[in-house]
Order: structure tokens, then sequence, then C-alpha cells
């Protein structure tokens, strides 16, 4: 709401003015404002004026918090914030340890999504591969997001390179993303550097990435730091094993041990060692893929997760000292 209220408000307005235009804009009390992210809280010294309480779901680990989110915001968030949901528990732990967040003022709600993919989108995989220009006979490794350090692109190639050297050119490596404007990375020099120019293919932002990973073998996540990566979920839902770290985040909890593989933080020759491995063993890896999104249809979808959400909303509520009655 508060999002949408900053895209539209008139520039140049006074305080007062903005709490009017916004109480205006939400046309009528407001039981609570719900912030879907830490970044959210830009907005809350004016959401504050609605007189309801402030929840906020945070996705975010320790760095994305110091670094992207900031002390202005975080500060907006620990005044007007009521209530905490988690996206992971790692999360949960990291807002209790790292911030000055009582463990009572946060619940803990399984990252979600909303699954679009049909079985027999599964079987399509040869048509895709054709319209995407992707070798038919290839075993086919994902990466995704953002390409920043943070999501491990730079790991992502030199796994790329390592595998490449161990089993032939057929194992071709796609990442689907754009660059960070923040935090730019080179990674035609890391590419040419590694020795994998043809091997590694950068997509750059597309509208339709699902189509990559319906064309894909093996999703395979870096990352240094993640909550539980929606990517990887997604991923999941397209029948795809994940190979990640651990200790990056909550994904290996979801993966161990029936939908991937999680090894040591760091360990680049273990993850080397894993893909290799699931690259060269088509029926364990399309076993771990069947499992992987089976797992995610019934656990981590949003009609589960939603009920969860709106109690914590609803909790807040209750406590709220200005509610009704």
């Amino acid at each position: 709401m508060c999002s949408y209220y900053d895209d539209i408000a008139a520039p140049g307005l006074s305080r007062s003015q903005h709490e009017a235009a916004l109480a205006d804009f939400c046309g009528g009390p407001v039981s609570f404002v719900f912030g879907n992210t830490a970044f959210c809280a830009e907005m809350y010294d004016l959401a504050a004026s609605l007189g309801a309480p402030i929840v906020t779901n945070i996705h975010e680990l320790q760095s994305v918090l110091c670094q992207g989110v900031g002390a202005e915001r975080l500060g907006a968030m620990y005044r007007h914030t009521d209530h905490y949901v988690a996206g992971s528990p790692a999360v949960a732990q990291n807002l209790i340890a790292n911030h000055p967040i009582p463990a009572a003022r946060v619940d803990m709600v399984h990252e979600s999504i909303i699954p679009t993919v049909r079985e027999a989108e599964l079987a399509a995989k040869d048509a895709l591969r054709r319209r995407l220009d992707i070798p038919e006979e290839a075993v086919v490794v994902l990466g995704c997001g953002t390409i920043e350090a943070r999501k491990g692109a730079d790991i992502f190639i030199e796994v790329a390179a390592r595998v490449r050297r161990r089993l032939g050119r057929q194992v071709l490596f796609y990442w689907v993303g754009a660059p960070s404007a923040g935090h730019p990375m080179d990674t035609d020099a890391l590419v040419a550097a590694h020795g994998v120019a043809g091997g590694v293919v950068f997509t750059g932002q597309t509208p339709t990435p699902r189509d990559y990973f319906l064309a894909g073998d093996l999703f395979l996540l870096p990352s240094r730091e993640d909550c539980v990566s929606l990517v990887g979920l997604e991923a999941c839902e397209c029948g795809l094993p994940v190979v990640c770290f651990e200790g990056a985040g909550d994904l290996p909890a979801f993966v161990r041990p029936e939908a991937g593989e999680a090894v040591a933080y760091g360990d680049v020759a273990a993850m080397v060692d894993s893909v290799a491995g699931l690259a060269a063993d088509a029926p364990r890896r399309k076993a771990l893929g069947r499992a992987a999104r089976k797992k995610l249809l019934a656990s981590h979808v949003t009609d589960r997760a939603a009920p969860f959400l709106l109690e914590s909303c609803l909790s807040a509520l209750r406590r709220w000292p200005g509610r009704a009655g």
C-alpha cells in the first residue's frame, strides 16, 4: 500500500498534507499495515500516522539489512514495527541475535511461491531447448539472480570451468539475470580467465526466465548469503534438483536429503563434485528433481503460507493498544 502511495504522491507536500493524502488514498480506516520487506520501512514514519499496527515481513539476512536497507530504514523499522514475520529460521535468528528485536515479536513463516507450472510443461523440454537455441543433448546447469558477489556469480563461473574440465563440453551453464547496478561484476573477464567462453552463458534479464528453468537439468545456487532463495524454490517447482552451500541461508534445510545436495559453506571443490556427480547421473538427477517438485508443492506454496501470515497480522492487531473495543 505505502509503496503505491509513494509512486503517486505529489511532490512538495508538507507532512500534514502527506498524511491527509495517505489517509485519502487508503479510503477509510486501516486495520494494519503490512510491509513485505525491510525496505518498506522508509515509509513507516508516514504510515504510522494511520494509527494501525505495522507488521514487517523480513526476507533479508544481515549483509542486505546492513548494506542495502541501511541504518536509516532500520531505525524506522525498529521504531514503528509492532510485529515481525521472518521468511526463514535463519532470518528469525538473525533478527533476534543482531537487532534490538525480542523473540516474542518475531514469527517465522516459510517463504513461498504461487505454483504455476503444469505437469505437461515439464515434458516440453526438447521444444523449449530448440526455441532457446540450447543443444538438446546438453546437460544444462542453471543459475539465476542479480549478477553480484553475494549471489556467487563468480563461483558459478569457477564451478562451470572445473566441471567442464572433468566432464567435457556437453555440460553447459546458463545464468538468468541482470548485472547489479550497485555492485557490478566483470563476468566477461572471469569467463575468459577460466577459459569457458561458450560454456557459460549470461542471458541478461528476460521476461520468461521460467523457460530456462523448464529447459534445464540442474539448479546451482552458489550464493554466499540468501534467505530461502525464491529462485531455488521456483527451480524445484520445475523439477530441478538444487546444489547449494550450507550456512548461506535456509535452502539447504529444504533440499536435504531428497531434493538436492548442500555442501560445506565456501567449499567450491565439494560443489564441483556435487554438480559433476549429478550431471553425470541422469537417473539420480531426475529422481531428485521429481522429489524437489513434490516437496515444494506440499510445503512452500502461498496457499499454505498465507493463513499463517494473516494470523501474524491479526495477532498484532489484537495486541494493538488502539484497537477498537
